[in-house]
């Protein structure tokens, strides 16, 4: 599953929001391979997405945002959730969205969530339009090809999602949480005891090793120097043992095997480095982007600057900002610097992108 597209409107924080995960420019020697279909070359996308952008920026909120859209895709009206996105609950709120499945389809979807109904079988709408992509098709032209047809919501919700083929639906999120319990059930699970105990030595010396336990289904012994740690089904027995940084390496584990076994094709990972070593948190999403398969897409947010020294094409670094009325945009890299050797970490420095933090309501304070 690719995602192309988005726009939203009174969810969450995002109004009038829109943001493009398309190229129009093929690029020579670029550093991350394949950023197109794989049948249809034509077809380009941003396979790496790095979200970038102050606190409160909406770079969780918009992971939560398109998860609930997901949900509501493959479960419809038995995922009720996203009505607790409405933020104006006198407004109607709508969704368009368009993504590519291996069917090799393109999709746009346009929903709107009528508040007057909400909560009722009535509140949604949705219309969903497709078309083949063609061999030598492009975003663009698959986008025109959508908007010659007929935009018309419905209220048969299930009737109108018969139309993606939702077997080949797949994502993985990642959010912070003070409760880690990590889905390791369906990974492949000397795999995951090998990636596990590779990150977790790194993030902490004084591990010696990680070992399945196989008496115990989905359970794991963290061997320290002098004592051992079980987990179980994603669960630490005990959450004060490891620090926040390590504790941050079973999550992080867990999605490299994801990625590794190519499991859904679409990765959210949500500031899961925020307690890890700068040097570390580079040298993993680097590896995350390496083992990333065909026709997959990668984002992970973060606020470490180091990154925006990795060597990745512009077009891979989004900046999100919210101005004073609350309302959150999305900025390019790549509109901003149009030369190879422009230096983006020089045009964070200089809030080229206007993502900087108001740090003038804490001179007030000095």
């Amino acid at each position: 599953m690719i995602l192309m597209n988005l726009k939203a409107n009174n969810l969450y924080s995002f109004n009038d929001f829109h943001i493009n995960f398309a190229y129009p420019k093929k690029l020579l020697n670029s550093t991350v391979a394949d950023e197109f279909i794989i049948a249809r070359p034509n077809f380009r996308y941003k396979k790496i997405n790095i979200l970038m952008g102050s606190n409160a920026s909406g770079k969780t909120t918009l992971g939560r945002l398109l998860m609930g859209i997901f949900n509501f895709l493959e479960n419809g009206q038995n995922w009720p959730y996203l009505e607790d996105a409405v933020y104006d609950k006198n407004k109607t709120a709508s969704i368009s969205l368009d993504l590519v499945l291996a069917d090799l389809f393109f999709y746009r979807i346009d929903i709107q969530i009528e508040t007057e109904n909400i909560g009722e079988d009535q509140s949604y709408k949705i219309c969903v339009r497709k078309t083949n992509i063609n061999t030598y098709d492009d975003y663009e032209s698959c986008v025109e090809k959508v908007e010659k047809q007929q935009l018309t919501y419905t209220d048969k919700i299930n009737e109108e999602l018969s139309k993606i083929n939702k077997k080949l639906l797949g994502w993985s999120f990642s959010f912070p949480s003070t409760n880690l319990n990590v889905d390791t059930s369906n990974l492949n699970k000397n795999l995951y005891c090998k990636i596990l105990e590779n990150i977790l030595r790194t993030l902490d010396p004084s591990i010696k090793k990680v070992e399945q336990l196989n008496t115990v289904e989905d359970s794991y012994i963290i061997w320290m120097k002098e004592k051992k740690l079980l987990m179980q089904e994603g669960k630490l027995a005990l959450n004060n043992i490891l620090s926040s940084g390590t504790s941050a390496g079973i999550e992080i584990a867990a999605m490299l095997t994801e990625i590794i076994e190519n499991k859904t094709g679409f990765y959210y990972s949500d500031e899961r480095f925020s307690y890890v070593n700068s040097d570390i948190e580079v040298a993993i999403i680097s590896l995350m982007i390496e083992k990333l398969g065909n026709d997959s897409q990668l984002f992970i947010t973060t606020h470490n600057s180091d990154v925006l020294d990795m060597n990745l094409p512009k077009h891979s670094f989004t900046f999100l900002r919210k101005d004073s009325e609350g309302t959150i945009k999305a900025a390019y890299a790549s509109d901003y610097l149009k030369k190879n050797t422009a230096s983006l970490k020089n045009a964070v420095i200089n809030d080229v992108f206007s993502t900087a933090p108001r740090l003038n309501l804490l001179d007030e304070l000095a």
